[in-house]
């Protein structure tokens, strides 16, 4: 005799949603977290360099994919715990991540460098206060740096140094008092040689600038430290 209930528990089973393929998946992985990582890294060890090398390859073709994705986990994860993850593998594996900032560099050079200009010229005083403190902390470092550069720069030098010997001679006026100038490096000299510190004559109003030009006379020398000096560059503030 059959059951006046098996109509229903029919219905029932006929109206039970069918889960997909991935909703099945996702189930299973909440239930076997542990279980599903263990197995993933035992596949990775073993096939290590075929899994870097597939990764790579789906990479290329799919580079939309590929920053959705690390959207959405900077997005999870948050962008503090991401960089404290980077700085963990950099101390890790110094060599590596120094060779990875190579070959990253090496292929991306002119858009790196466009962006360090931008941020340069945008940030031009602090640029100037990072040089000044790292002048400060390697003195010798520094030192070397521009030795290093004036010789392999050599004919920017030679141009630089005659384009600037022209330049004073056209701002200097015939009215200068010439011996009040020479006691102004004078001074500058003796300041080196008794401090040890390298002194600088600066002309406080630059000899060539986009607002103004000063001149080459006694009333626009000024004694700088050479830290002071280079800190200052071509800037000029209007009183």
């Amino acid at each position: 005799m059959k059951s006046e209930n098996m109509p229903i528990q029919k219905e029932a089973t006929e109206d039970k949603p069918k889960l997909t393929r991935s909703e099945i998946q996702r189930r299973y992985y909440e239930r076997n977290k542990e279980k599903v990582a263990e197995k993933n890294r035992k596949r990775y060890e073993a096939k290590r360099a075929q899994v870097l090398e597939t990764n790579k390859r789906w990479n290329a073709r799919n580079p939309d994919k590929l920053r959705a994705a690390a959207d959405r986990y900077k997005e999870r994860v948050g962008k503090e715990v991401i960089a404290e993850q980077a700085r963990n593998r950099r101390a890790a594996n110094p060599d590596m991540a120094r060779q990875y900032a190579r070959d990253y560099y090496a292929a991306n050079k002119e858009v790196l460098n466009d962006k360090a200009r931008k941020w340069r010229s945008e940030n031009a005083e602090l640029m100037a206060e990072i040089k000044r403190k790292w002048r400060d902390a390697n003195p010798e470092m520094a030192a070397e740096s521009r030795e290093r550069w004036k010789r392999e720069n050599r004919a920017l030098v030679a141009a630089y140094v005659r384009g600037r010997t022209v330049l004073v001679k056209q701002a200097f006026p015939e009215w200068a008092d010439v011996e009040e100038m020479n006691a102004i490096y004078e001074l500058a000299r003796v300041l080196t040689e008794r401090t040890g510190i390298k002194h600088h004559v600066d002309h406080i109003v630059p000899l060539k600038h986009r607002l103004v030009c000063g001149l080459h006379c006694e009333a626009n020398l000024q004694v700088l430290t050479a830290e002071e000096n280079l800190a200052k560059g071509n800037r000029f503030t209007a009183a």
